[in-house]
């Protein structure tokens, strides 16, 4: 049934007109409703709130509890598409310390009780006993410290011309200085390289209030300076597409650049959209979108309209602005709620291949693995944004299946291509690849392992930096920005903790847990140099020489969380945790109060016992080598510098067999046999091809590894014909070095 049929049903019912007429009485009177369930409830209010007779009257919604109220406030909305429809919450995170405040639910119960006092149409608010009970500022208190809106920003979807976008912004009330800087981001949070947003700005011109052009001169990449400002009124400029640009110097990250694809799709992240007048970032600003009937922006940003045509959002800020980018497209989404928190997943496929519904059931299981760890998640809301772009060229050629120089042309390409994520404080962006049918069963390249494997560290964001960070993240400078020393905390923790979660919830077996940190620990000895500060690499990260080594924060980075956890845990006797630490800074700090850079280890240390001290002497502002046993044994796992053990020798592998090989395709996932040698013992001759998946198949049916002396039948192909041959198993000792392995139960 369509639902506006539902809705006049509920609307035209007799019984409606009744309560309403009863609600609108000089003494009102009182009702008890029956038999309501499922969804019926915000049906019945939403037709009682459209009654006449109730026209003049603002409406209170109390139910049971806070997580209730979300899903009735979110239904209301979703019957509705009314944007009077306000959740008004406690003002605390939870109800055991009334001292730790939720800035974004303060935000919420601030709006709700704006948009009352201003008066015009009526509202609609849903709440519950604790939030109710809660003192409230006073009307003409809150009248008197409203800031009005400085900057709108205005832009037109339907007049992308070649890439290319023009923006107006519009000034409330002029500068109060002769000169004024306009100017665009150099980096952005949560990225650890330089962008210069400005190099995308076409054209830039300044106007007065009767359309006289003032005097605009550029300085270095990212700034504007604009004379005679006092009489400023608008700016107009132009931005390029920045994906499209594909620039090789400086290349910007994807899920950090700009991307415009005429009545289709647009990506604003917005610090390749919208400038700042420095000194000015702190003042709220309102951005105007007119748009094609057929998109819609999901984003983390506040709507004030949300027609067919247009959109309207506020940031109090231009952090914040900067840290919501939103993304305009063909609807393909979904919702689900984590506990409190409403998760929202928006999908655009170059394609348009429908995938909302799919990456639901990954994201709904990795969230609910974050609920565990994290009982208490920090935010109401969360919106997912996932761009899909087609890499099934580039999955053809390393699957073999392309000439030698198209896949030259076509790794070059990959080379300037940053597949991945960033982190906001209530949302994330995702650039992913679609590798085609060539690379179906490449697991860690399908689409779900992609996601899935940035979704919960880019969501553990949330704790650090966008809970616990320095001044120097809380105070970001666009222009000269000064990086924080604390990368080890922000990326490595962080990564440390999506693997150890999904490790907890039973998302990742005990040993594809400790397989992936051995990996970590191996790839972090592989960067050029293993005796390093972590706190100066971080410091200096966007220096070249430094820059280099910023991977080792997601690979060394990660075993450091591990160690320091261990460690914790180890000089508490298992009373205290790293999540249990960072979980008592990050009460005493919160996203509105940064720490201090310089001191931040001694607290964290105060926190534990004066000997982790030495931990971080010797490991994080220090150049020591690690020595893993000395926190590893703690949790029952064993650093081996060399470790010998029975693995399958295979036919292919140079090293277990009298053979020469060579591989087709970037992955080498097809080999191909040069030579043989006396010693060879598969039945294998020169030229046969052989396609290691198939003999992943053959040798580990199900999942399962043949034993010693089983046979694998293999299909092999030799002169253009296929055979089978069968293979005996064999196993032997292989040497590894740097393998972590359980020492007790696990």
């Amino acid at each position: 049934m369509n639902l506006d049929v539902l809705m006049n049903i509920y609307r035209n019912d007799p019984r409606c007109f009744q309560i309403a007429k009863g609600l609108s009485a000089p003494n009102p009177s009182h009702f008890h409703l029956s038999g309501i369930s499922g969804s019926a409830f915000e049906f019945l209010v939403s037709a009682i709130h459209q009654q006449d007779a109730l026209s003049q009257f603002n409406h209170l919604i109390v139910v049971r509890d806070a997580e209730e109220a979300a899903y009735v406030h979110n239904t209301l909305e979703n019957i509705t598409q009314a944007l009077d429809i306000f959740y008004f919450p406690s003002s605390f995170k939870n109800r055991k310390n009334y001292q730790l405040l939720n800035s974004s639910h303060v935000m919420l119960r601030a709006e709700a009780l704006t948009k009352i006092a201003s008066g015009g149409n009526k509202k609609i608010i849903v709440t519950y006993p604790e939030a109710v009970f809660e003192k409230v500022v006073l009307s003409k208190t809150l009248s008197d410290n409203i800031i009005s809106i400085k900057q709108a920003d205005e832009i037109d979807l339907n007049k992308i011309d070649k890439d290319v976008l023009p923006v107006k912004m519009t000034l409330s009330k002029p500068p109060k200085s002769d000169q004024i800087t306009y100017s665009f981001p150099a980096t952005v949070p949560g990225t650890y390289d330089t962008q210069d947003f400005g190099r995308f700005v076409i054209s830039m011109v300044a106007k007065t209030a009767d359309g006289k052009n003032l005097t605009v001169k550029k300085e270095g990449n990212n700034s504007y300076l604009i004379s005679d400002a006092k009489k400023l009124k608008y700016l107009e400029y132009t931005v390029e597409d920045i994906m499209d640009k594909k620039v090789k110097k400086n290349h910007i990250f994807e899920p950090v650049a700009t991307n415009f694809v005429e009545g289709k799709h647009f990506l604003f992240n917005n610090g390749g959209i919208f400038g700042f007048f420095e000194g000015e970032e702190a003042d709220p600003i309102e951005i105007k979108i007119a748009k094609p009937t057929q998109l819609y922006g999901a984003t983390s940003l506040p709507q004030t309209v949300n027609t067919s045509v247009q959109q309207n959002f506020k940031a109090k800020s231009y952090h914040q602005l900067i840290d919501s980018p939103i993304m305009f497209s063909v609807p393909d989404t979904a919702q689900f709620y984590v506990g409190k928190t409403k998760v929202t997943i928006s999908v655009y496929d170059v394609n348009g291949v429908p995938r909302a519904k799919h990456f639901y059931e990954v994201l709904k299981r990795d969230m609910a693995a974050v609920e565990a760890f994290l009982p208490d998640l920090p935010v109401d809301n969360y919106t997912f944004l996932i761009y899909v772009d087609d890499f099934e060229e580039i999955g053809n050629a390393m699957s073999g299946k392309m000439g030698l120089i198209q896949k030259v042309k076509l790794a070059l390409r990959l080379k300037n291509i940053g597949l991945g994520a960033l982190e906001h404080g209530n949302s994330s962006t995702y650039y992913i690849a679609d590798f085609g049918s060539g690379l179906a069963d490449a697991k860690e390249l399908s689409l779900d392992n992609q996601l899935s494997g940035a979704a919960i560290h880019e969501f553990m964001h949330i704790l650090t930096p966008l809970g616990l960070h320095s001044e120097r993240i809380g105070n970001f400078n666009y222009t000269n920005p000064l990086m924080s020393k604390h990368l080890w905390l922000y990326e490595g923790v962080t990564e440390y903790f999506a693997n150890l979660i999904k490790y907890k919830a039973g998302v990742i077996s005990p040993d594809e847990y400790l397989k992936e940190m051995e990996s970590k620990l191996v790839q972090g000895l592989d960067f050029p140099v293993t005796e390093m500060s972590f706190t100066e690499m971080s410091e200096k990260v966007l220096e070249e020489k430094f820059h280099k080594q910023y991977g080792q924060v997601y690979m060394r980075g990660a075993v450091l969380g591990m160690l320091l956890d261990a460690e914790i845990q180890r000089l508490t006797s298992g009373k205290k945790s790293l999540i249990d630490v960072l979980l008592v800074l990050n009460s005493r700090y919160g996203e509105d109060k940064s720490f201090q850079e310089e001191t931040f280890i001694s607290e964290l240390v105060n926190e534990v016992h004066p000997d982790l001290q030495n931990f971080f002497t010797l490991y994080v502002e220090g150049k020591n080598q690690w020595k893993p046993n000395d926190q590893l044994n703690y949790l029952g796992i064993k650093h081996h510098d060399t470790f010998q053990e029975s693995s399958m020798l295979s036919p292919f592998n140079e090293k277990d067999n009298d053979i020469t090989m060579k591989t087709n395709g970037l992955l080498g996932l097809e080999g191909q046999v040069v030579k043989t040698g006396p010693n060879e013992w598969a039945g294998l001759k020169a030229g046969d091809i052989i396609n290691l998946k198939d003999y992943r198949n053959a040798v580990e049916p199900n999942g399962q590894k043949l034993k010693e002396g089983e046979t694998a039948k293999l299909n092999v192909k030799r002169n253009n014909e296929f055979i089978t041959l069968d293979i005996v198993v064999k196993y032997g000792l292989k040497e590894k070095k740097n393998v972590l392995r359980w020492e007790e139960k696990k």
